[in-house]
């Protein structure tokens, strides 16, 4: 005999989109969303791969498009050149290898690019880590009372509005301090510091 499944919205964690894509809600598959599904959210532009409200979120050895929304998540983006975003929370960001684009939005965010050449974005709130990695990285702090990182290579390093401590760690490194009072250490090229000790 005939059955049909159906489950509730709330079963429905995790998205992956693709060419070709397949939903999960729960236990029933579908080739494609429901009319009434929301758009496609992105990141930097770029289309979700990724959709996931989970504690823990993990990539793919692809290049992936993360997304989250608020909360406290823990994203380890794995190989290929990720795209990351997470909404306002206290969310630890890990690029792994390849070329990746982390964006930690607001909230107490640790943010690390690991190896490959990275843009790093720790965005709104007091970022405690926001680390390129080794690689040619760009790192901003934004807003708020960081610490950010460089790691090996020659990195860029911007700190934004609020009092930053700026490490270029090593390699030939341009740090610009912006707004505030700032602390800059291990750069080639310094600008709007306070101290560079």
């Amino acid at each position: 005999m005939p059955t049909s499944h159906s489950a509730p919205a709330a079963l429905h964690t995790l998205c992956r989109l693709g060419a070709a894509a397949v939903l999960v809600w729960g236990a029933t598959l579908a080739a494609s969303p429901p009319a009434h599904a929301d758009p496609v959210p992105v990141c930097d532009g770029k289309a979700a791969t990724i959709v996931s409200d989970a504690p823990v979120v993990s990539g793919t050895d692809g290049d992936d498009v993360i997304v989250t929304g608020d909360g406290n998540h823990d994203v380890l983006a794995g190989g290929g050149n990720d795209t990351v975003c997470t909404g306002a929370g206290d969310d630890t960001l890990s690029g792994g290898d390849g070329d990746d684009e982390l964006f930690g939005g607001d909230g107490r965010d640790s943010l690390h690019g690991q190896a490959g050449d990275d843009v790093v974005r720790g965005e709104g709130g007091d970022d405690f880590a926001v680390d390129g990695g080794p690689g040619t990285d760009l790192v901003d702090a934004g807003p708020g009372a960081d610490g950010a990182r460089g790691g090996p290579g020659d990195d860029e390093l911007r700190g934004g509005p609020g009092d930053d401590r700026l490490d270029g760690g090593p390699g030939t490194d341009v740090i610009d301090g912006g707004d505030d009072t700032d602390v800059c250490v291990n750069g080639e090229t310094v600008s709007n510091c306070e101290s560079t000790g």
